[in-house]
């Protein structure tokens, strides 16, 4: 058995090094709770997005490429490996902290893509530059999945006072039932419709655990949005 070439050697060295910052979105923990009473990590966001993707993509109207949509599904959250994940309720609880974020996951995956072989790394970079950029159809649907799933996974555990750990808990109620995030799957009937499917269930749940939902009954205006991110 022949040896392998040096060059080939090098390059396994350095994705078994990506690979092992990459691991550590498996550790990585977001503000959801899953069904059992633990912490959502990125890995199991990234893999839930991933399946949501194959579930919807055959009621886009914007037909999008599945191989391109799986290769940004997969490096979305990279950069969490390196910096953590930051809750929504932090993000939006201090002017300048979204913006520390984002300089901090650039600066992240520009050293970790670095890791790899250049043009390998590069090819993840750019990946991660086109889903944060959301100009083509396959970062929309993706960045789209990204709000949804969030807002899904939060619903999983039983008791949904829990997001009173995080302040009041109104930043939650407000981001689904006044559909803050739907100017990012507006474009797309099927995602409306499940949208619609997390603001019911979140109402039932709500009403299951007694809070007063008067603010949103009675909220005639139309429905304020957060800012791309």
């Amino acid at each position: 058995m022949s040896k392998p070439e040096p060059k080939t050697t090098r390059d396994i060295e350095e994705i078994f090094e990506f690979l092992t910052l990459a691991e550590k979105l498996k550790t990585i923990k977001r503000d959801n709770l899953k069904s059992n009473g633990e912490f959502e990590t990125d890995a199991d966001h990234s893999w839930m997005l991933a399946l949501m993707a194959i579930l919807f993509e055959p009621k886009l109207k914007h037909k999008v490429d599945m191989a391109r949509v799986m290769k940004l599904a997969v490096v979305h959250d990279l950069a969490e490996a390196e910096t953590g994940d930051v809750s929504l309720h932090e993000q939006f609880s201090a002017d300048g902290v979204k913006e520390a974020k984002d300089q901090a996951e650039l600066e992240a995956m520009t050293k970790t893509c670095k890791l790899l072989p250049k043009k390998l790394g590069d090819e993840i970079y750019d990946l991660w530059r086109e889903y944060e950029d959301r100009k083509t159809p396959e970062a929309k649907y993706v960045k789209a999945l990204d709000k949804l799933e969030a807002t899904f996974q939060s619903l999983m555990f039983e008791d949904i006072r829990y997001w009173e750990r995080y302040g009041d808990g109104k930043i939650y109620y407000d981001i689904v039932l006044k559909d803050k995030k739907k100017l990012y799957y507006e474009h797309e009937e099927s995602l409306v419709v499940f949208g619609e499917k997390l603001k019911e269930v979140t109402r039932e749940k709500m009403l299951a655990a007694g809070l007063d939902l008067t603010e949103y009954d009675e909220d005639k205006n139309e429905s304020s949005r957060i800012g791309a991110n």
